[in-house]
Protein backbone atom coordinates (compact mmCIF):
# COMPACT_ATOMS: atom_id res chain seq x y z
CA UNK A 1 0.00 0.00 0.00
CA UNK A 2 3.00 2.87 0.75
CA UNK A 3 4.44 2.23 -2.76
CA UNK A 4 1.07 3.56 -4.24
CA UNK A 5 1.23 6.65 -1.99
CA UNK A 6 4.93 7.31 -3.20
CA UNK A 7 3.91 6.63 -6.71
CA UNK A 8 1.21 9.61 -6.05
CA UNK A 9 3.28 11.70 -4.22
CA UNK A 10 5.97 11.19 -7.10
CA UNK A 11 3.28 12.23 -9.71
CA UNK A 12 1.91 15.00 -8.08
CA UNK A 13 5.61 16.94 -7.54
CA UNK A 14 5.83 16.56 -11.00
CA UNK A 15 2.42 17.93 -11.67
CA UNK A 16 3.71 20.83 -9.21
CA UNK A 17 7.13 21.26 -10.39
CA UNK A 18 6.45 20.99 -13.75
CA UNK A 19 4.72 24.15 -14.69
CA UNK A 20 7.59 26.36 -12.87
CA UNK A 21 9.98 24.67 -15.25
CA UNK A 22 7.58 25.25 -18.45
CA UNK A 23 7.33 29.30 -17.05
CA UNK A 24 10.93 29.49 -16.49
CA UNK A 25 13.20 26.78 -18.52
CA UNK A 26 11.12 25.65 -21.06
CA UNK A 27 14.00 23.35 -22.18
CA UNK A 28 14.22 21.28 -18.89
CA UNK A 29 10.25 20.44 -18.86
CA UNK A 30 9.89 16.87 -20.68
CA UNK A 31 13.21 16.23 -18.28
CA UNK A 32 10.73 16.86 -15.53
CA UNK A 33 8.18 14.90 -16.87
CA UNK A 34 10.77 12.00 -18.12
CA UNK A 35 12.15 11.62 -15.30
CA UNK A 36 9.27 11.61 -12.55
CA UNK A 37 8.10 8.27 -15.18
CA UNK A 38 11.50 7.09 -14.77
CA UNK A 39 11.42 7.50 -11.13
CA UNK A 40 7.42 5.99 -10.81
CA UNK A 41 8.94 3.20 -12.70
CA UNK A 42 11.52 2.18 -10.67
CA UNK A 43 9.22 2.39 -7.32
CA UNK A 44 6.84 0.07 -8.86
CA UNK A 45 8.79 -2.49 -10.80
CA UNK A 46 9.20 -5.22 -7.82
CA UNK A 47 5.20 -5.50 -8.36
CA UNK A 48 5.93 -5.93 -12.00
CA UNK A 49 7.80 -8.91 -11.55
CA UNK A 50 5.06 -9.92 -9.48
CA UNK A 51 2.05 -9.42 -11.79
CA UNK A 52 4.45 -11.42 -14.42
CA UNK A 53 5.04 -13.97 -11.94
CA UNK A 54 0.87 -14.31 -11.21
CA UNK A 55 0.47 -14.27 -15.04
CA UNK A 56 2.37 -17.47 -15.26
CA UNK A 57 0.87 -19.15 -12.64
CA UNK A 58 -2.85 -18.32 -14.53
CA UNK A 59 -1.33 -19.83 -17.13
CA UNK A 60 0.02 -23.34 -15.71
CA UNK A 61 -3.19 -23.36 -13.91
CA UNK A 62 -5.56 -22.96 -16.72
CA UNK A 63 -3.70 -25.41 -18.51
CA UNK A 64 -2.28 -23.10 -21.38
CA UNK A 65 1.14 -22.88 -19.51
CA UNK A 66 4.21 -23.33 -21.90
CA UNK A 67 4.51 -21.44 -25.08
CA UNK A 68 1.05 -19.66 -24.90
CA UNK A 69 1.79 -18.22 -21.10
CA UNK A 70 4.89 -17.10 -22.73
CA UNK A 71 3.73 -15.37 -25.32
CA UNK A 72 0.52 -14.21 -22.85
CA UNK A 73 3.78 -12.65 -20.57
CA UNK A 74 5.79 -10.81 -23.52
CA UNK A 75 2.35 -9.55 -25.10
CA UNK A 76 1.34 -7.82 -21.91
CA UNK A 77 4.56 -6.59 -21.25
CA UNK A 78 4.89 -5.15 -24.59
CA UNK A 79 1.36 -3.53 -24.37
CA UNK A 80 2.48 -1.73 -20.88
CA UNK A 81 5.48 -0.84 -22.05
CA UNK A 82 4.12 0.86 -25.29
CA UNK A 83 1.62 2.59 -23.23
CA UNK A 84 3.56 3.74 -20.74
CA UNK A 85 6.41 4.91 -23.42
CA UNK A 86 4.18 6.61 -25.50
CA UNK A 87 2.33 8.19 -22.16
CA UNK A 88 5.70 9.68 -21.31
CA UNK A 89 6.70 10.90 -24.40
CA UNK A 90 3.05 12.26 -25.62
CA UNK A 91 3.09 14.00 -21.93
CA UNK A 92 6.55 15.68 -23.24
CA UNK A 93 4.97 17.23 -25.90
CA UNK A 94 5.90 15.21 -28.87
CA UNK A 95 2.37 13.34 -29.87
CA UNK A 96 3.34 12.24 -32.99
CA UNK A 97 6.16 9.99 -31.80
CA UNK A 98 3.73 8.51 -29.14
CA UNK A 99 1.51 7.40 -31.93
CA UNK A 100 4.45 6.12 -33.79
CA UNK A 101 5.07 3.89 -30.69
CA UNK A 102 1.55 2.52 -30.18
CA UNK A 103 1.57 1.49 -33.78
CA UNK A 104 4.56 -0.28 -33.26
CA UNK A 105 3.53 -1.83 -30.20
CA UNK A 106 0.70 -3.61 -31.73
CA UNK A 107 2.07 -4.38 -34.93
CA UNK A 108 4.30 -6.13 -32.81
CA UNK A 109 2.12 -7.65 -30.90
CA UNK A 110 0.06 -8.66 -33.76
CA UNK A 111 3.09 -10.90 -35.77
CA UNK A 112 4.11 -12.05 -32.23
CA UNK A 113 0.38 -13.60 -31.34
CA UNK A 114 0.14 -14.91 -35.38
CA UNK A 115 0.87 -18.43 -34.25
CA UNK A 116 -1.89 -18.38 -31.80
CA UNK A 117 -4.29 -16.94 -34.31
CA UNK A 118 -3.58 -19.40 -36.93
CA UNK A 119 -3.89 -22.19 -34.31
CA UNK A 120 -7.19 -20.97 -33.37
CA UNK A 121 -8.35 -20.47 -37.01
CA UNK A 122 -7.02 -24.35 -37.73
CA UNK A 123 -8.90 -25.54 -34.38
CA UNK A 124 -12.09 -23.76 -35.73
CA UNK A 125 -11.76 -25.37 -39.38
CA UNK A 126 -11.21 -28.40 -37.87
CA UNK A 127 -14.55 -28.38 -35.49
CA UNK A 128 -16.30 -27.79 -38.97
Amino acid sequence: MTVIFKVVFIGLCVALINPLFKKNIPEFSPLVIIGGAVVILTVISGYLGKAFEKIFELAELSGIGGEYGTLIVKVTAIAYLCEYSASVVEDAGEKAAAKKIELAGKLVIFVMTFPLIRDLFEAVAGMI
